[in-house]
């Protein structure tokens, strides 16, 4: 379970940064 957590919260993050990019890449163009 604990490894599952550890999985939901990077894949989150990973989502989350994503998605940070997706807007820094909308603003250059």
């Amino acid at each position: 379970i604990k490894s599952l957590k550890k999985k939901m919260i990077c894949i989150a993050l990973c989502s989350f940064l994503f998605n940070k990019f997706n807007a820094f890449v909308s603003i250059i163009n």
